[in-house]
């Protein structure tokens, strides 16, 4: 399995868990839940600067890997959690702050390893 390829994340990072789990409700008021998955899912946004090199290397690797698992080592608590992840959307500049120097933006979800 590939890794991703950047472990430094800016903090505004964000790590999001999911509930997996969906509730609706009939008619009369009896509420219905479906369990998606039985593992823990998250919602990375992560958030790096970047040379324009850097960037697409990233945008490379997402090309190659668009449905495929990689593997995230991220930094959001101690020791270190690895998860698998696939990416839900292109990485995406998101601000040019000039001198070759680019924040980027990458959306993935997945789970612990």
């Amino acid at each position: 399995m590939a890794n991703y390829p950047y472990t430094a994340h800016l903090l505004d990072s964000e790590i999001t868990p999911e509930s997996g789990i969906e509730d609706d409700y009939s008619q009369p008021g009896i509420q219905h839940s479906r369990l998606f998955h039985n593992t823990g899912y998250y919602r990375f946004r992560l958030l790096h600067s970047l040379t324009v090199t850097e960037y697409n290397t990233l945008r490379t690797f997402y090309d190659a890997n668009p449905r495929t698992f990689v593997t995230l080592t991220y930094y959001s608590v101690s020791p270190v959690v690895t998860y698998n992840v696939k990416f839900i959307s292109p990485p995406v500049i998101v601000e040019n702050f000039g001198s070759n120097r680019l924040k980027v933006e990458a959306n993935l979800r997945g789970y612990k390893n």
